[in-house]
């Protein structure tokens, strides 16, 4: 069994000048996320450089459905 991919959900990288709409921010984080396509559908997450107080590590994240969510730990067995 596989799973399939819908879409890059989220991408979260170190931040830097990008033409994209302003989602949402996290000051405490020194994070500001960006809505990718149409607002809802996909975001990516921008970090600052440096020290922060929280460890962050670059990842992305894909959507699937919520059936496949569900079957994984099975399928993963």
């Amino acid at each position: 069994m596989t799973t399939s991919v819908d879409r890059l959900f989220e991408a979260h990288l170190p931040r830097d000048l990008v033409g994209l709409e302003l989602a949402h921010v996290v000051p405490a984080r020194q994070a500001a996320f960006f809505w990718i396509g149409l607002r809802g559908s996909g975001m990516l997450g921008l970090w600052a450089a440096g020290v922060s107080p929280q460890k962050t590590t670059p990842h992305v994240a894909f959507a699937i459905s919520l059936d496949d969510v569900i079957a994984a730990p099975r399928t993963l067995q």
